[in-house]
């Protein structure tokens, strides 16, 4: 009875931690964290545009595959990949838009990315029938080039995280790159995105799977926060004003110093997100740290305990 009556303090108090690791987050932090649902912000600095979130469906697969992989480019506004029969086969990475292609084509002039992630869907007949693992990683966007022919197994060696498969969604997050502040262009009616440094310094999401059954379709969604700039004859109109930037490279680097795995959304992430929630109270203040609102309430409680001792 005591031992279950610890576990439901267990769940409990990690139940409160997460809620209270969400609230105490940044807005930026909030987006990259979620960018399926959290409120729309932009932390670069510079010509200011519109903020919106776009998606898009996609599936890989075949009658013979076993294996693949999906390389998401938001500064693109492209995706690229195959399905293989065998995992040291390589085989070439066709291209296309990842989302809004329309919109893109016909509305927008030049778009960088604020905020991304990559969800994944086995669609299994039965929770019975599907195996295999996952490697994902976030890279720069000119280490898997379009058009060029890998195996799963060399692109394996690039990631950094691994899973098992299984018949539930995996969601891959995106984080900025050094050089993802910049915007690139779009030109002739095209809805791809020219990138602003030739991908190197902008990130994108990858990942890759061995061990399916053959014909299992693996289903993504994309979601894509862009900043657009609109075309001239559209008649939207964009802030005269340009706006300040924030220190959106600390506020990446202040969740992978929480937990290196954050974007991932694999089980052992999920945990270690959760389960280390006070030590992020001690981290360096001039990177803005997750948990800069308990700095009062820190303070305030140093206080009370001061006069305490005093009386």
């Amino acid at each position: 009875m005591a031992k279950r009556r610890e576990n439901v303090r267990r769940r409990v108090r990690r139940r409160r931690n997460n809620v209270s690791l969400f609230a105490n987050m940044s807005a930026y932090q909030q987006l990259l964290h979620n960018p399926c649902t959290s409120s729309l912000v932009s932390p670069y600095g510079g010509e200011a545009g519109i903020v919106q979130r776009f998606t898009g469906d996609v599936s890989i697969g075949n009658a013979t595959g076993t294996c693949g992989l999906i390389a998401l480019y938001p500064n693109l506004n492209a995706y690229g990949g195959f399905a293989a029969a065998a995992s040291n086969v390589a085989t070439a990475v066709t291209t296309s838009p990842a989302v809004a292609s329309s919109f893109m084509g016909s509305s927008v002039q030049k778009a960088r990315v604020v905020a991304a992630c990559c969800e994944l869907i086995p669609s299994a007949l039965s929770y019975n029938n599907i195996t295999g693992d996952l490697a994902v990683g976030v890279i720069g966007s000119d280490v898997i080039a379009g058009g060029a022919s890998y195996t799963v197994d060399a692109i394996y060696a690039l990631l950094s995280e691994r899973d098992v498969l299984e018949k539930k969604s995996y969601e891959v997050k995106w984080f900025p790159g050094t050089q993802d502040d910049l915007y690139g262009r779009l030109s002739g009616g095209s809805s791809l995105i020219t990138s602003a440094t030739g991908g190197s310094g902008q990130n994108c999401i990858v990942i890759a799977w061995k061990g399916i059954p053959a014909t299992t379709l693996i289903n993504f969604r994309f979601t894509i926060v862009y900043e657009w700039v609109p075309q001239v004859a559209v008649g939207v109109a964009t802030s005269a004003a340009p706006q300040m930037a924030q220190p959106w490279q600390n506020e990446s680097a202040a969740l992978h110093s929480y937990n290196p795995s954050w974007w991932t959304g694999f089980a052992h992430a999920v945990a270690g997100f959760s389960s280390n929630v006070r030590q992020a109270a001690s981290m360096d203040a001039t990177i803005r740290p997750i948990y800069q609102y308990l700095q009062p309430i820190n303070a305030a409680r140093t206080a009370v305990n001061a006069m305490r001792r005093l009386l």
